[in-house]
């Protein structure tokens, strides 16, 4: 210490505690080389390595021992150069949740019952939230537990009990305990079935990379082809030293893509690693990073060509696009008028026959193939995803509006929206009549004007901008106006059961220019209860149904608070604080304040996770109903009917679409809307649902929810940002333009 020694090279298990040990040493110009398996925490460690004073190079504990023999035996470390073309392509196809997420989802189908499976540090261990409940897999932790269950709630940890990631955990009966060294043995042994591990950075060979995990700041090792985060914090360039392939566990590449992954074992002599001082300079690094997106990395592997070409390059040339976004400016004053024609109409359920006819026609005038029919529930009740209806459908249409390709070179899609809005609510609370429209400060003020009327005139007009140029989409296109949307969803599926399919689906409802990844399900329930009617002035002698009703809706409200719990919510809610909502939105009852009420009805809403069991959920609610009931003196002997009408709607994950053509038609999206707006996508989950479940589950396309941004939906001065809508549209015109090409109007 009192000598000052520069440009040390240390190696070591970890960083030690703050003002202890080498931390004492991590002075600038002290150290340049930190070789550890882990820093944990340390503030120093991590000051220096952002600052990029310091190389820290991350090696398992077992390779970091194997290290250390080497370098007494005089043998040197290899260093093989990373590509950067590759590791910016990979970067950007992980560093957005809903990639996360469908890594997940690929690494859970990997696990079989009966096995043992040992989980790194990062993602990997959010793994099992995505495991089949029919299988049992024991899940394994190098702190020294087999047999780990899911995170512990919060306030109720236990400090002993954590994962290799340091999260609070629970344990699973006959789960066992082990120190450290009994629980490498396992993993070195090869005792166990399978592993995954977190990776950040990908090299030339996918094999060993660093990192820095976003959810903890804790850096880590991992291995290409496992389990993804994101881009590291470290210097990736030339200055990784990179490992063999080492065998742990299964790839969770698809096997056409394995060859890939496997190179020739080092022999010989090799390289020695090269000193900081002796590295390119950042200009250098920057050369290489412009040569390499001018001519893409030869290396990069097969299922991961098509998505780096997507990102790197647009489709359409500079003016193309620039005139596409100049046409929906041009045209959208009329796109605002056509707007407030369609607030106009007061299309509740049951009343949408007129907004039919008016759009119906305005396709005719603009050319497309248009098909009118009346939807039929016995054309839909075997179906899976109808709900059930109380009264049949009487002038109850659909309409779509379909632009063919003749010579398709393209891929088609569904441009959907639905026309119904939800009642207005007493008309004395809203500033202004609801189906009256105004415009002030940049905002449309109607019933339906966000949900989801600007939606439909974004479809419409951001064909027209490209039919104002000349062109039409290179592939079918189906625009669909549909009904039931607020209630069942049975017009979208009934677009399904007439034939209507395509590669890709979007729906601009109203979430902020967001994209929608996740979409929990609905069960609607009618609750009617029977009292004993009876004059007020002999009370005693009847039964209040009203009165009997409210313990019903208590219990469900204890249920709301079970199906909440972080034990059970996916990974896509984690950071949504409420993601189940019960509603009771209608009560009624009694006839007469002087009459002790023989009669109560409520109707009920419930939301469910994707991948939950519909019917299961409806039972969950019926048996809670039952209970409360029994408890009861009177109801125990004249239980609630509970009818299900409405909603019957599975929850829906885009993040679980580990198709190709979701992550193209997520790139295209990502990549419009950020001309558009100069910004990054975002993407959330919502506790609502929205016809997209029809298309991703049922119709087995990616089905794609982004639309402007508007307030109070469903509330009194339902709004929508004009300037959103505007952007939108131009985002939609250069989406379609990608996915379907262009080609002349004829």
């Amino acid at each position: 210490m009192r000598q000052r020694p520069k440009n040390l090279t240390v190696i070591k298990n970890d960083a030690n505690e703050s003002g202890v040990g080498i931390d004492r040493l991590l002075e600038p110009g002290m150290v340049d080389v930190l070789v550890v398996s882990h820093i944990d925490v340390k503030p120093r460690a991590i000051e220096e390595m952002n600052s990029g004073r310091l190389l820290v190079e991350f090696n398992s504990p077992a390779i970091l021992a194997e290290h250390i023999r080497a370098a007494g035996a005089g043998i040197p470390g290899v260093l093989t150069d990373i590509s950067i073309a590759k590791a910016l392509a990979v970067a950007r196809l992980i560093m957005s949740s809903i990639a996360r997420e469908r890594i997940l989802v690929r690494a859970s189908q990997e696990m079989e019952d009966g096995q043992t499976v040992n989980l790194g540090i990062g993602l990997p261990t959010k793994v099992p939230a995505y495991l089949d409940p029919a299988i049992t897999v024991c899940i394994h932790s190098e702190k020294g537990i087999a047999g780990m269950g899911p995170e512990a709630p919060a306030g109720r940890a236990d400090r002993n009990l954590i994962d290799a990631g340091g999260n609070h955990i629970t344990a699973v009966p006959g789960a066992s305990y082990f120190d450290s060294t009994i629980s490498f043995g396992l993993i070195r042994g090869g005792h166990l079935d399978l592993t995954v591990l977190g990776t950040f950075e990908g090299g030339a060979t996918g094999i060993w990379q660093i990192g820095r995990s976003p959810e903890n700041s804790r850096p880590a090792w991992g291995r290409n082809g496992t389990c993804g985060e994101s881009a590291s914090r470290c210097r990736p360039d030339d200055t990784c030293e990179q490992k063999r392939p080492v065998e742990a566990g299964r790839e969770l590449l698809p096997s056409a893509d394995r060859d890939w992954l496997r190179r020739p074992d080092h022999h010989g002599p090799c390289r020695h690693r090269r000193h900081p001082s002796q590295l390119p300079s950042a200009g250098t690094r920057q050369r290489r990073i412009r040569r390499s997106r001018a001519r893409p990395d030869v290396r990069t592997p097969p299922h991961l060509r098509k998505s780096q070409e997507l990102l790197m390059t647009p489709s359409l040339n500079k003016d193309v696009r620039q005139a596409i976004l100049k046409a929906v400016d041009d045209g959208f004053a009329r796109q605002v008028e056509f707007l407030e024609t369609l607030c106009r109409f007061p299309s509740t359920r049951g009343n949408e026959k007129d907004i039919q006819r008016f759009l119906a026609e305005q396709l005719v005038t603009r050319g497309y193939a248009v098909d009118v029919w009346e939807l039929r529930e016995e054309d839909l009740c075997d179906l899976r995803g109808f709900s059930p209806v109380l009264e049949p459908y009487v002038d109850a249409f659909n309409v779509v509006g379909t632009s063919r390709s003749t010579a398709p070179t393209g891929r088609s899609i569904i441009l959907n929206g639905h026309v119904v809005v939800v009642p207005t609510g007493p008309l004395e609370m809203w500033a202004s009549r609801p189906f009256e429209p105004r415009v002030e400060d940049a905002w449309m003020y109607g019933r339906g004007a966000g949900d989801m009327k600007a939606g439909l005139s974004c479809n419409v007009f951001a064909l027209d901008a490209l039919k104002s140029l000349g062109y039409r989409p290179a592939a079918d296109c189906h625009l669909q106006f549909v009904i039931e949307e607020e209630a069942t969803g049975n017009g979208a599926l009934a677009c399904l059961q007439r034939g209507y399919r395509a590669e890709a689906a979007l729906i601009p409802e109203p979430f902020g220019e967001s994209l929608v990844t996740a979409q929990v399900g609905v069960l609607w329930l009618r609750v009617e209860a029977r009292g004993v009617p009876s004059h007020v002035a002999h009370a005693s002698a009847g039964v209040n149904a009203i009165e009997a009703a409210i313990p019903l809706i208590v219990a469900l409200r204890d249920l709301e608070v079970q199906w909440n719990s972080d034990a059970r919510r996916p990974i896509e809610f984690v950071a949504v604080p409420h993601p189940l909502n019960l509603n009771v939105g209608r009560f009624e009852g009694g006839d007469w304040p002087s009459s002790v009420p023989a009669w109560a009805s409520f109707d009920v809403r419930m939301g469910l996770y994707p991948g939950d069991d519909i019917n299961q959920a409806e039972a969950r609610l019926r048996a809670c109903l039952q209970a409360a009931a029994a408890r009861s003196p009177y109801l125990r002997e004249n239980p609630p009917e509970i009818t299900c009408h409405g909603f019957r709607a599975e929850g829906c994950s885009l993040a679980r679409d580990t198709s190709g053509a979701a992550e193209e038609a997520i790139g295209m999206l990502e990549a419009a809307h950020r001309e558009v707006s100069g910004g990054v996508l975002a993407h959330i989950a919502i506790t609502a649902t929205t016809d997209a479940r029809f298309f991703g589950l049922y119709g087995g396309m990616p089905s794609l929810v982004y639309g402007p941004k508007a307030e109070r939906i469903h509330g009194y001065d339902e709004r929508v940002f004009l300037p959103s809508v505007r952007r939108v549209t131009q985002s939609i015109a250069l989406f379609v333009a990608d996915w379907c090409g262009l080609q002349a109007d004829e």
